[in-house]
């Protein structure tokens, strides 16, 4: 995966882990550097400027878009779009606020997403995300407006398919409305469960 991202082959990989071994750890296959310092030397080294920083912000979420969902997405790929939305963020006018956050919007507001990240784990970071944009997007709307295009999709696939469809459409309809009341929006939630 990394070798992938940052376009290092084979030959400059196996040097470079091999001379750094004891300074890394691969939990679960995620790359970590054990000591602070060389985190620290790291990004000196590599990411000196805010700029660099963004550009391998944007380089991973690049990536992350591309992959199927998963836990490693989940985890990272929301939060890679909002420190992207955060860097700009700083420097817009009003009217291009919702363009910043559209990335993080769309990302969010995936019925597949939302039902992957509806979970005890990332359930909090839902809720962040979604009170970091509440000036830019109602997520009662958005998500709205994705569960009716997703049933109308599961609906439009052939005569035998549509008895799953139809159950998992409203087991989605089940998490948003819970995601509803857990935000405190009761009139949303009492919609979504009457769907």
């Amino acid at each position: 995966e990394l070798m992938s991202i940052s376009g290092v082959n084979r030959l400059m990989w196996a040097k470079f882990s091999g001379n750094v071994a004891e300074l890394l750890d691969c939990p679960d296959g995620l790359l970590n550097c054990i000591h602070g310092s060389f985190d620290d030397a790291v990004c000196k080294r590599y990411l000196k400027t805010e700029e660099q920083k963004q550009k391998a912000t944007v380089t991973l979420s690049s990536y992350f878009a591309q992959t199927p969902l998963s836990f490693r997405k989940i985890e990272e790929y929301p939060w890679l779009l909002a420190e992207n939305a955060r860097y700009w963020f700083q420097s817009a006018q009003p009217a291009e606020y919702r363009q910043i956050w559209r990335n993080l919007r769309n990302c969010l507001a995936d019925i597949d997403f939302f039902q992957a990240m509806y979970c005890d784990q990332f359930v909090s970071d839902l809720h962040d995300f979604w009170h970091e944009m509440a000036d830019v997007f109602d997520f009662v709307h958005e998500y709205e407006e994705a569960i009716d295009m997703y049933a109308s999709k599961s609906a439009s696939a052939g005569a035998t398919d549509r008895i799953i469809p139809a159950v998992h459409v409203a087991t989605c309809q089940s998490k948003l409305a819970r995601f509803f009341y857990d935000s405190t929006r009761f009139e949303a939630a009492v919609r979504m469960f009457a769907k």
